[in-house]
């Protein structure tokens, strides 16, 4: 089911992505599709989607979060460069999608747009940052809280009948108060119920992670408010126009990413290279595979 969707939303990305490629090429002419902010506003709820299902189908597998000292989420939340991984297609953490354009000069940004970017990266660079200190503490969690279980838990549960002491409430409330807080986070993500606690802390980081590149494509490209100049709903930051060669840009490089991974697992990534233009792609180098 989960997997179905995944491909349906992903056709329907391409799709858009076709047509807001041929408004880039064309300043802005979209045959047979409309206005090019309603293809915009499609493509960024397609991508909202596909971000969901994405996590929904990590969430079906939860060991393959915590899997390599839970490698899958700090790839998804380091990401600073369209990286390919098996669970999650192309990575690209929030200010990685920033990083992409926000320094080329193709797009002819103005002062103010330069100056939000520089906000929106701020505000993301921390969310990362506070994702990355919860995986630190992600690790150890599952070894501490069996070992809080064992010590104050087991032994009353096997003593039927016997009072709780005071420090086995304190360590049942705690547990209970952590999975609730991590349901009331994960809301409508379905996940197997072998899912340990380390691992619910991984999918809150991936589904928060995928909620803030959603957040940014939002205000660069359909609507501000957080960035907007009073609070309240403004125009995007980028014209129609900048969002069409904005994404076109970033969808160009992460197929190209695509292909490089695809060669270096057919043993071809020689040819790639030696075909490929070295200046198109701009930003860090992590997560091109085999560079």
């Amino acid at each position: 089911m989960i997997q179905r969707e995944i491909v349906n939303v992903s056709l329907a990305l391409a799709a858009e992505y076709d047509k807001i490629r041929c408004a880039h090429e064309t300043r802005g002419a979209v045959e047979g599709a409309g206005d090019l902010r309603g293809v915009l506003a499609s493509t960024v709820a397609l991508t909202s989607r596909w971000c969901a299902y994405r996590v929904s189908n990590v969430a079906q597998t939860p060991n393959v979060v915590s899997n390599d000292d839970y490698g899958l989420v700090y790839d998804v939340i380091e990401a600073d460069f369209p990286m390919v991984h098996e669970w999650m297609d192309v990575a690209l953490c929030p200010t990685g999608y920033l990083n992409m354009f926000q320094d080329l000069d193709q797009f002819q940004f103005d002062a103010g747009q330069r100056s939000l970017f520089k906000f929106a990266y701020g505000i993301l660079s921390r969310v990362e940052e506070l994702l990355a200190s919860l995986m630190n503490c992600a690790g150890g969690l599952d070894e501490t809280l069996a070992v809080l279980y064992q010590k104050y838990v087991a032994p009353t549960n096997a003593a039927a009948g016997r009072e709780e002491p005071p420090e086995t409430k304190q360590v049942q409330n705690t547990l209970s108060n952590i999975t609730r807080i991590q349901e009331s986070i994960l809301g409508d993500v379905p996940y197997l119920g072998s899912a340990t606690q380390g691992e619910l802390m991984g999918l809150i980081a991936l589904k928060v992670t995928s909620y803030a590149t959603c957040w940014l494509m939002t205000e660069l490209h359909l609507r501000t408010v957080v960035l907007s100049k009073d609070g309240r709903e403004g125009p995007p930051v980028l014209s129609s126009l900048q969002s069409a060669g904005v994404i076109t840009h970033i969808v160009h490089i992460s197929n190209k990413v695509r292909m490089q991974d695809l060669l270096v697992r057919t043993g071809d990534a020689g040819k790639y290279r030696q075909e490929g233009d070295p200046n198109e792609a701009t930003g860090s180098s992590r997560g091109m595979i085999g560079a």
